[in-house]
């Protein structure tokens, strides 16, 4: 079986964040242009059972039961989360066993569909994607599945909005060209201003490298503008606000190289970012990281990030 369960990951947002991968690799409904990962290989739009609940929630109790409580246990990883049909019941069964508040990252894409809102209502925190209220902007930034409706995400997360109880926090990704535009920033305030349950808002920008390499990453004097722009009244945080990252994992044992890659997968790491989640002996890691490269296994951008290597990569 799969490992479905990766990390903690050091997260400014979520301390130690241990992840859950619902989707096979690049499931997705958008084929973002700022993606870290990868291309989606696999465009959907219609929800499956990928995997039966209790897979998961046996690996991850296993999980749990290694490591130190995480601050969060959060359904995001290589996909869309909300296209497994058995959300709800993960959601639930984490509940069970473990009192870690669960965090669910997801596109919004399937917010028109009332079970999709029905399964995030088990979370205690949601964080949708919006980022534009333009159709056209959408489109270009997103290249949506064909059968992805735009109204409906935006009327479905009015719905959610109103019947949510947990923390709603919006991530915004800024493209510059694309969605920075006083009329882009303008209308999305204002719908923002009129969402119900809207509880904090986050701008993000391409700080790794992105899947459309054309794409520019924003810069922190621009979303410190987009941010006064918004005119919100609720909290509104960007990717370079200065909050510090959770500590470092206490942990002899150094990972494998297997280890390695299947959090990168999910999750394209420095390696002061791989110390923090596996810990050990820091010379050891660089040794292991170094083979990876070596071997063709992963790579080291030049944001000094490593990733997988695929085999269309490798040339």
């Amino acid at each position: 079986m799969a490992a479905r369960v990766f990390g903690p990951v050091p997260s400014r947002r979520l301390g130690r964040s241990l992840g859950l991968d619902l989707t096979p690799a690049k499931t997705c409904t958008y084929d973002c242009r700022y993606c870290q990962l990868t291309a989606t290989d696999h465009p959907a739009t219609e929800r499956q059972m990928f995997f039966q609940p209790a897979e998961l929630l046996d690996e991850l109790r296993e999980k749990l039961a290694d490591i130190e409580p995480p601050d969060w246990i959060t359904c995001s990883g290589s996909g869309e989360p909300t296209l497994h049909a058995g959300l709800g019941s993960i959601l639930k069964g984490i509940r069970e066993f473990s009192s870690a508040p669960i965090c669910v990252i997801t596109n919004g894409s399937l917010l028109g569909r009332e079970d999709v809102r029905t399964d995030l209502c088990f979370a205690d925190r949601v964080m949708p994607t919006l980022c534009s209220v333009h159709e056209e902007t959408w489109r270009a930034i997103h290249q949506p599945a064909t059968g992805i409706i735009f109204k409906d995400i935006l009327q479905g997360l009015q719905m959610f909005g109103r019947m949510y109880p947990g923390i709603l926090e919006i991530e915004v990704f800024i493209c510059p060209g694309l969605n920075d535009t006083e009329r882009e920033i303008d209308d999305l305030g204002s719908f923002f201003r009129q969402l119900p349950g809207l509880d904090a808002v986050y701008l993000n920008a391409a700080v790794r490298n992105p899947v459309d390499t054309s794409l520019l990453p924003a810069s922190p004097e621009l979303l410190d503008s987009i941010k006064r722009r918004l005119k919100l009244q609720i909290p509104v945080s960007t990717a370079f606000d200065h909050s510090p990252l959770p500590k470092r994992t206490e942990s002899k044992r150094s990972p494998t190289g297997q280890e390695i890659l299947d959090l990168l997968r999910r999750h394209p790491c420095t390696l002061e970012q791989l110390h923090r989640v596996f810990g050990g002996d820091l010379r050891q890691l660089t040794s292991v990281t170094t083979r990876l490269v070596e071997s063709g296994a992963a790579e080291k951008r030049p944001d000094g990030t490593f990733a997988p290597l695929s085999s269309s990569s490798k040339g």
